[in-house]
């Protein structure tokens, strides 16, 4: 199912590229809230979202953690929000999680640590009231939250309004992406300095792996640059895997090196997307430029054994893999009808890792006030 479409290429390709620059350069100036709250349980339904199909797999379980920008058709304001999506209903729920301390924010990219006592996420502070409402920074400081007290969505929000900057831009660490958690708090995220970064805003989904550092803060705080590449995801305790420019590699942490162990037909860019499973044993990587979708069998990351488990014709950013290994998720760019120009529809869809199918039910956005979509987490 959606193979790559076979109207007007070019025109397709360009259109496809806009919009998935839309979920790497969120420069977050001049964002106007939507109406408070309120205005986000309206923007998004999430009061009478229905249920999916009631032929849901009974193992399909949890919550899919997104960050939806979208913008009113009625006043053209825009908000990034958090989001959760319940995996075995669809059902959309929007955590008031856009507030840190006292006053309200733009914050994205929710990474929650594989025990689930600690979250981390990139959030920028908004001042001033009415016309003159603007944020703090230009570009997003990285939070941290204690998440080990969470049972619902409501002391998930509470966790997230505490959570406390662990990392402000620096000129070094100037524009930051990707941020994951590992259970003992250490944080690893991409970033790019800011001399990088003002030269090509506009056009980083264009950079290549290797432009990008990747960086680490340990638990005490200390930051150390530790490699060079995209998509960070712990494999354990001691090693990391990446993107770089020409494949997937291996970061050892107690020597310092890096080992190449996955060829990628195409250099690595940020239009890219990685994920590897809370157990090390399955990843995925999106290719919405070649319309595919690698999974990918880990016996042994630091070995090297890695093999081919599956190829999806899909066109898809955004994997993220459940925390039981049994699905794949990623949010599909569809095509919305026979003309190249058409908007792309992004649609949320589910990869069965048992059955090697993809499942019936999906969840569609829309395309007309849908702006970016982050989905970086499955809890």
């Amino acid at each position: 199912m959606h193979m790559s479409r076979d109207t007007s290429p070019l025109a397709r390709d360009a259109h496809l590229i806009r919009w998935i620059l839309a979920l790497i350069a969120i420069i977050i100036v001049g964002t106007v809230f939507f109406g408070g709250y309120s205005g986000l349980q309206r923007l998004f339904g999430v009061s009478g979202a229905a249920p999916q199909a009631s032929t849901a797999p009974a193992d399909l379980t949890g919550a899919l953690v997104l960050s939806v920008g979208m913008t009113s058709a009625s006043t053209g304001q825009s908000v990034m929000a958090p989001l959760l999506i319940w995996a075995a209903t669809g059902a959309r729920e929007s955590i008031q999680a856009d507030q840190l301390g006292s006053g309200p924010a733009i914050a994205f990219q929710y990474s929650i640590s594989r025990d689930s006592n600690s979250a981390v996420f990139l959030a920028t502070p908004i001042i001033g009231t009415g016309a003159d409402m603007h944020t703090a920074q230009e570009t997003p400081s990285i939070y941290r939250a204690d998440t080990s007290a969470v049972t619902d969505s409501s002391s998930l929000t509470a966790a997230l309004q505490a959570a406390a900057s662990v990392a402000d831009p620096t000129s070094t660490d100037y524009f930051r992406e990707f941020p994951v958690i590992a259970p003992s708090t250490a944080i690893l995220y991409s970033s790019l300095p800011r001399s990088a970064y003002l030269q090509s805003s506009t056009t980083l989904g264009s950079l290549d792996a290797d432009a990008w550092n990747i960086d680490m803060l340990d638990p005490s705080g200390a930051k150390t640059t530790v490699a060079t590449g995209l998509y960070p995801k712990w494999v354990d305790a001691t090693h990391f895997a990446f993107l770089k420019d020409d494949g997937i590699y291996v970061h050892d942490l107690a020597s310092g090196s890096d080992t190449k162990v996955w060829n990628l037909t195409r250099p690595a860019t940020a239009t890219m997307g990685f994920d590897v499973s809370d157990d090390g044993q399955f990843a995925a990587v999106t290719d919405p430029a070649d319309g595919s979708v690698q999974v990918i069998r880990a016996l042994n990351w630091p070995g090297g054994i890695l093999s081919t488990f599956a190829t999806l014709p899909i066109t898809a950013t955004n994997p993220v893999l459940s925390p039981d290994d049994h699905y794949l998720a990623m949010v599909a760019l569809q095509p919305g009808g026979s003309d190249p120009e058409s908007p792309l529809i992004p649609t949320l869809e589910y990869y069965s890792l048992t059955t090697q199918q993809f499942l019936p039910q999906s969840l569609v956005f829309d395309p007309t006030t849908t702006t970016a979509i982050y989905l970086t987490d499955w809890r």
